[in-house]
Protein backbone atom coordinates (compact mmCIF):
# COMPACT_ATOMS: atom_id res chain seq x y z
CA UNK A 1 0.00 0.00 0.00
CA UNK A 2 1.00 3.54 -0.56
CA UNK A 3 0.33 6.04 2.39
CA UNK A 4 -0.04 9.63 1.34
CA UNK A 5 0.69 12.02 4.63
CA UNK A 6 -0.55 15.97 4.23
CA UNK A 7 -0.26 17.82 7.37
CA UNK A 8 -1.34 21.47 8.09
CA UNK A 9 -2.85 23.41 10.68
CA UNK A 10 -5.87 22.92 8.60
CA UNK A 11 -7.89 26.14 10.35
CA UNK A 12 -10.09 25.43 9.74
CA UNK A 13 -9.70 22.49 6.86
CA UNK A 14 -11.53 23.23 3.81
CA UNK A 15 -12.73 22.17 0.71
CA UNK A 16 -9.62 22.59 -1.26
CA UNK A 17 -8.02 20.44 1.00
CA UNK A 18 -10.32 17.48 0.41
CA UNK A 19 -10.25 18.32 -3.52
CA UNK A 20 -6.36 18.15 -3.26
CA UNK A 21 -6.01 14.76 -1.28
CA UNK A 22 -8.74 13.03 -4.07
CA UNK A 23 -6.40 14.58 -6.69
CA UNK A 24 -3.71 12.73 -5.62
CA UNK A 25 -5.86 9.44 -5.05
CA UNK A 26 -7.24 9.74 -8.38
CA UNK A 27 -3.93 10.16 -9.77
CA UNK A 28 -2.94 6.34 -8.42
CA UNK A 29 0.09 8.06 -6.85
CA UNK A 30 -0.87 6.91 -3.10
CA UNK A 31 -3.76 4.47 -1.93
CA UNK A 32 -5.02 6.29 1.14
CA UNK A 33 -4.14 9.23 2.61
CA UNK A 34 -3.44 10.60 6.69
CA UNK A 35 -4.12 13.88 7.51
CA UNK A 36 -2.11 15.22 10.36
CA UNK A 37 -3.35 18.35 11.84
CA UNK A 38 -0.66 20.25 13.34
CA UNK A 39 0.07 20.68 17.13
CA UNK A 40 2.32 23.70 17.41
CA UNK A 41 4.16 24.36 14.21
CA UNK A 42 7.42 25.83 14.16
CA UNK A 43 7.17 27.93 10.68
CA UNK A 44 3.29 29.25 11.43
CA UNK A 45 2.12 32.60 13.36
CA UNK A 46 -0.18 31.70 15.67
CA UNK A 47 -1.66 34.30 16.77
CA UNK A 48 -5.07 33.47 15.11
CA UNK A 49 -4.54 29.85 15.75
CA UNK A 50 -7.44 28.14 17.99
CA UNK A 51 -6.96 25.39 19.83
CA UNK A 52 -5.64 22.06 18.29
CA UNK A 53 -8.76 20.19 20.15
CA UNK A 54 -11.39 22.21 17.72
CA UNK A 55 -8.53 21.82 14.66
CA UNK A 56 -8.48 18.14 15.48
CA UNK A 57 -12.29 17.67 15.41
CA UNK A 58 -12.88 19.87 12.53
CA UNK A 59 -10.81 17.65 10.29
CA UNK A 60 -12.68 14.23 11.56
CA UNK A 61 -15.84 15.79 10.70
CA UNK A 62 -14.53 16.51 7.21
CA UNK A 63 -13.39 13.08 6.25
CA UNK A 64 -16.16 11.36 8.40
CA UNK A 65 -17.17 8.28 7.03
CA UNK A 66 -14.32 8.09 4.20
CA UNK A 67 -12.68 4.83 3.71
CA UNK A 68 -9.70 6.73 1.95
CA UNK A 69 -8.74 9.46 3.82
CA UNK A 70 -8.21 9.55 7.43
CA UNK A 71 -7.07 11.56 10.55
CA UNK A 72 -3.94 11.29 12.80
CA UNK A 73 -3.84 12.81 16.39
CA UNK A 74 -0.05 12.34 16.49
CA UNK A 75 1.14 15.94 16.50
CA UNK A 76 -2.33 17.14 18.23
CA UNK A 77 -1.10 15.03 21.34
CA UNK A 78 2.19 15.91 21.49
CA UNK A 79 3.18 18.41 23.73
CA UNK A 80 5.51 21.37 22.65
CA UNK A 81 6.79 22.30 18.99
CA UNK A 82 5.79 19.14 16.22
CA UNK A 83 8.66 18.48 13.65
CA UNK A 84 7.77 16.81 10.32
CA UNK A 85 10.58 14.06 11.09
CA UNK A 86 9.51 13.41 14.09
CA UNK A 87 6.21 12.75 13.23
CA UNK A 88 7.30 10.45 10.42
CA UNK A 89 9.38 8.33 12.47
CA UNK A 90 6.67 7.63 14.35
CA UNK A 91 4.50 6.94 11.48
CA UNK A 92 7.05 4.64 10.16
CA UNK A 93 6.26 2.54 13.42
CA UNK A 94 2.88 2.05 13.22
CA UNK A 95 2.42 1.52 9.35
CA UNK A 96 4.20 -0.51 6.90
CA UNK A 97 3.29 1.42 3.76
CA UNK A 98 5.62 2.96 0.79
CA UNK A 99 4.95 6.82 2.55
CA UNK A 100 4.27 10.02 0.70
CA UNK A 101 4.65 13.26 2.23
CA UNK A 102 1.84 15.82 0.26
CA UNK A 103 2.14 19.49 0.41
CA UNK A 104 1.31 22.24 -1.88
CA UNK A 105 3.89 23.97 -4.70
CA UNK A 106 4.77 26.92 -2.36
CA UNK A 107 6.13 24.51 0.35
CA UNK A 108 8.64 22.98 -2.18
CA UNK A 109 10.83 26.54 -1.52
CA UNK A 110 11.41 26.06 1.71
CA UNK A 111 11.66 22.37 2.26
CA UNK A 112 15.11 21.94 2.57
CA UNK A 113 15.15 24.46 5.82
CA UNK A 114 12.98 21.81 7.52
CA UNK A 115 14.67 19.79 10.41
CA UNK A 116 16.88 16.87 9.57
CA UNK A 117 15.80 16.87 5.90
CA UNK A 118 18.00 14.57 4.60
CA UNK A 119 16.72 12.52 7.19
CA UNK A 120 13.20 13.06 5.80
CA UNK A 121 14.43 12.34 1.94
CA UNK A 122 15.73 8.46 3.17
CA UNK A 123 12.01 8.13 5.23
CA UNK A 124 9.41 9.52 2.15
CA UNK A 125 8.85 10.71 -0.96
CA UNK A 126 7.29 13.59 -1.65
CA UNK A 127 4.30 14.65 -3.81
CA UNK A 128 3.78 18.49 -4.70
CA UNK A 129 0.91 19.43 -5.97
CA UNK A 130 1.27 22.68 -8.06
CA UNK A 131 -0.36 25.96 -7.20
CA UNK A 132 -1.49 29.06 -8.79
CA UNK A 133 0.82 31.65 -7.36
CA UNK A 134 3.92 29.34 -8.23
CA UNK A 135 5.52 28.38 -11.50
CA UNK A 136 6.03 24.81 -12.76
CA UNK A 137 9.37 25.31 -14.37
CA UNK A 138 10.94 27.19 -11.40
CA UNK A 139 9.29 23.96 -9.14
CA UNK A 140 10.87 21.29 -11.31
CA UNK A 141 14.81 23.24 -11.00
CA UNK A 142 13.94 23.34 -7.28
CA UNK A 143 13.24 19.24 -7.32
CA UNK A 144 15.81 18.48 -9.73
CA UNK A 145 18.20 20.28 -7.14
CA UNK A 146 16.93 18.52 -3.74
CA UNK A 147 16.79 14.91 -5.66
CA UNK A 148 20.69 15.82 -6.82
CA UNK A 149 21.83 17.33 -3.46
CA UNK A 150 19.94 15.40 -0.62
CA UNK A 151 18.44 12.19 -2.93
CA UNK A 152 14.68 13.43 -2.77
CA UNK A 153 12.31 11.55 -4.40
CA UNK A 154 10.19 14.29 -5.45
CA UNK A 155 6.73 13.72 -8.09
CA UNK A 156 5.50 16.76 -9.29
CA UNK A 157 1.61 17.00 -10.32
CA UNK A 158 1.51 19.83 -12.41
CA UNK A 159 -2.06 20.22 -12.82
CA UNK A 160 -3.55 23.00 -10.28
CA UNK A 161 -6.42 21.51 -8.38
CA UNK A 162 -6.55 23.90 -5.68
CA UNK A 163 -9.59 26.36 -5.86
CA UNK A 164 -9.16 30.01 -4.62
CA UNK A 165 -10.47 28.85 -1.26
CA UNK A 166 -7.71 29.52 2.19
CA UNK A 167 -7.77 29.35 5.38
CA UNK A 168 -7.42 32.69 6.39
CA UNK A 169 -10.46 33.58 4.05
CA UNK A 170 -12.76 31.45 5.95
CA UNK A 171 -11.96 32.96 9.46
CA UNK A 172 -12.13 36.27 7.47
CA UNK A 173 -15.49 35.55 6.34
CA UNK A 174 -16.69 34.24 9.50
CA UNK A 175 -15.82 37.43 11.09
CA UNK A 176 -17.49 39.41 8.78
CA UNK A 177 -20.66 37.25 9.49
CA UNK A 178 -20.43 35.96 5.77
CA UNK A 179 -21.46 32.20 4.30
CA UNK A 180 -18.62 29.96 4.30
CA UNK A 181 -21.50 26.93 3.23
CA UNK A 182 -19.29 26.89 -0.60
CA UNK A 183 -16.05 26.54 1.00
CA UNK A 184 -15.98 24.21 4.06
CA UNK A 185 -17.63 20.56 4.41
CA UNK A 186 -21.14 21.17 5.97
CA UNK A 187 -20.00 19.20 9.19
CA UNK A 188 -17.30 21.36 9.19
CA UNK A 189 -19.37 24.82 8.90
CA UNK A 190 -22.12 23.63 11.37
CA UNK A 191 -18.66 22.80 13.75
CA UNK A 192 -18.00 26.32 13.33
CA UNK A 193 -21.16 27.89 14.35
CA UNK A 194 -22.07 25.84 16.91
CA UNK A 195 -18.31 26.29 18.89
CA UNK A 196 -18.70 30.17 17.97
CA UNK A 197 -14.96 30.09 16.80
CA UNK A 198 -13.19 32.67 14.36
CA UNK A 199 -15.05 35.52 15.77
Amino acid sequence: MKLGIFGGSFNPIHNAHIKLCEYVIEKTVVDKILLVPTGDNPLKNTDDMIKREHRFNMTLAAVDGRKDIYVSDLEINREGVSYTVDTLERINELYSADKYFIFGSDILFQLSKWKSFDKLCRMVGFVCVMRKSTDFGACLNVAQRLSADFGANIILLDENVTDNISSSMVRSLVRQGGDISSFVPARVAEYIKINDLYK
